[in-house]
Order: C-alpha cells, then structure tokens, then sequence
C-alpha cells in the first residue's frame, strides 16, 4: 500500500469523526458524581477508538493493484509538463532521460532510486536484462516493421550518438512515422516536447518498453451500465482478468448455455457474436483493458492494444 495525501486525509477525518463518535457516546453513560476517574476513562477510551478507527481507514483504502501507481494519468501529465525542462535527477542538465525517469515516476509509480540512478538513453534497452525493476514493470519488445507502439510506450532509438534517445509515444501513428514527446532533440536541450519520428528517418527505434501497469496510460471508451450485443466471440473467464481463468459451460447461465460456442459441460464457454449481455459492473484493469461483471461471469469488453470495443 501507498502512503500518500489521500492516505492521510482518510485517517485523519476517520480519526476525528471517531473521536467525536465516542465522546458522545461515552458522556451520556457518564457518572459525574465520580468526576476525574470518569473523564479519564472517556478521554483514554475515546484515543484508543480513534487510532483504530484511522488505522482501519488506511488499511482498508484501495490496494495498488486496482490502481495505477503514480501519482498522474498519462493524459494529465502531458497537460501538466508539456513544454517544461525536466531534470529530476539534477545530473547534466536537461537530458532525454530526464523525461523517462520523471514519467517512471510520476505516472507509472517506480520510485525515483530506481529510475533517477542510471543512465544514457540507449541502456534502457541493451540493460534491460540487468535491471531486475525493468523487468519488473516493463515489456521488452523489440520493433519490428508496422508493428503498433502504443500510448506510453518507452520508445528507445539508436542514433548518430553512442548514447542513442529516448521517448515516451503519444499514441499517433500512420505506416510512416508515430507521435512522441521527448527532450533535449539532438542535443538542443529542449523542454518537454511532442514530435513526430519518421520509422526510416534519422533515429531509428529499436524497440520499446511498455508498462505492465497501464491503468494510468490506457483511455479506455466511456461504456455505461446495461444490455449490448457483442461484436465478436467472447470467453467468459471466472473473474477480472484473463489469469481468472475461463468458465465452463456448466458453470455459466441457462441463457448464456443457449448462445455459446459449445454445449460440452466440461468445454470453456465461449458467447457467439451478436449475444446480448447485461453489464452490472466495468473495470479498467492493469493490462489496459476493460472488463466487465455480466450474470455469467466477466468479458473483456475493450482491447487496447487494437483499439477495439466489443460491444454495440
């Protein structure tokens, strides 16, 4: 669990509300005629309520797994520093790492002793290996033509410099060139900048990392509660996520029996395309996808790696 200003903020109003809670209580049950002993055992019952009542509070906030570990979404992010010379490390001025290590940071939540403590921009890629908190919180994966390198992307270059570039893509792309930001383009110094790298032009990408945490990243579509068709066939898994594993057909209800791909009981369940499903709950998840609760289980309702929604 984090502990940040929310952290806080919740204990402390929990703490006082606590307070107040059984101070109230605890006066109307009062014997005065006993007055110090009395007022003691108020006071020191009223503290202990307290604590525990805000340690509650912080124990039970939303784990970091189910949110993403910065402190900005990516979008927020780029509004906020766009334009700006970053230089977290203090090292060299401004440097194009210097915007990786303040996007690890500040949107994928790394902490800065990891981040801030190394390097040039092409070890991000040739040391991926070596750092065990890359391969911890990043993809290696390297470019191979047309592939789609997506919002967030940690894009490394090999360049004219032994020390190549980096930058973070901004998620545009046609089969010539993609949209990324990055700084100090060809040693100019240069603040927080977006710029367009054409695939056979003067940097050429060697591969990217990408976050396995994108629940900052991702912008998933806005999909209210309720009844849809689904667009494509779909699995039907025990719980959020594809590593819930897929439901059996016998597990699943009488209506989603009458509308799936086999009717084996033991078989995975799979819906045909064009079923309609009823979405009781929607949540974006780590991988960047967007899943929902619907009386037989729960779908992927959005890739974002394609960009797709599943539902009409």
């Amino acid at each position: 669990m984090r502990f940040t200003k929310e952290t806080l903020k919740r204990a402390l109003r929990t703490f006082f509300q606590a307070a107040l809670s059984y101070l109230l209580v605890s006066l109307a049950a009062v014997d005065f005629s006993e007055e110090g002993e009395a007022l003691k055992t108020v006071l020191l019952g009223s503290a202990v309520s307290a604590v525990s009542a805000g340690i509650a509070a912080v124990m039970n906030l939303e784990q970091p797994k189910d949110m993403g570990g910065g402190e900005f979404t990516f979008d927020n992010w780029v509004k906020k520093f766009l334009g700006k010379k970053l230089d977290p490390d203090g090292v060299s001025g401004v440097q194009c790492v210097d915007l990786i290590k303040h996007y690890c940071r500040n949107v994928i939540g790394i902490n800065k002793k990891y981040s801030d403590s190394w390097g040039n921009a092409i070890d991000w890629y040739k040391e991926y290996e070596k750092k065990p908190w890359l391969k911890d919180n990043f993809k290696k994966i390297p470019y191979k033509k047309g592939m789609r390198i997506l919002k967030g992307d940690i894009v490394v270059f090999k360049s004219a410099s032994q020390y190549g570039h980096i930058a973070v893509c901004a998620g545009e792309q046609d089969e010539y060139r993609f949209e990324a930001y990055d700084q100090n383009y060809k040693g100019t110094h240069a603040g927080m900048s977006l710029r367009s790298f054409e695939f056979t032009g003067n940097y050429q990408p060697l591969g990217v990392l990408r976050a396995n945490d994108r629940i900052n990243i991702a912008t998933p579509p806005k999909v209210k509660l309720g009844t849809y068709k689904i667009t494509n066939v779909r699995g039907i898994y025990n719980g959020w996520g594809a590593d819930s594993g897929r439901k059996k057909v016998k597990d699943i209800t009488a209506y989603a029996k009458k509308h799936i791909t086999s009717k084996k009981n033991n078989a995975e369940a799979f819906l045909f395309a064009e079923t309609e499903v009823t979405i009781k709950e929607i949540r974006l998840l780590k991988s960047g996808n967007l899943w929902a609760k619907i009386p037989s289980g729960y779908i992927c309702i959005w890739e974002e790696n394609i960009d797709k929604l599943f539902l009409k």
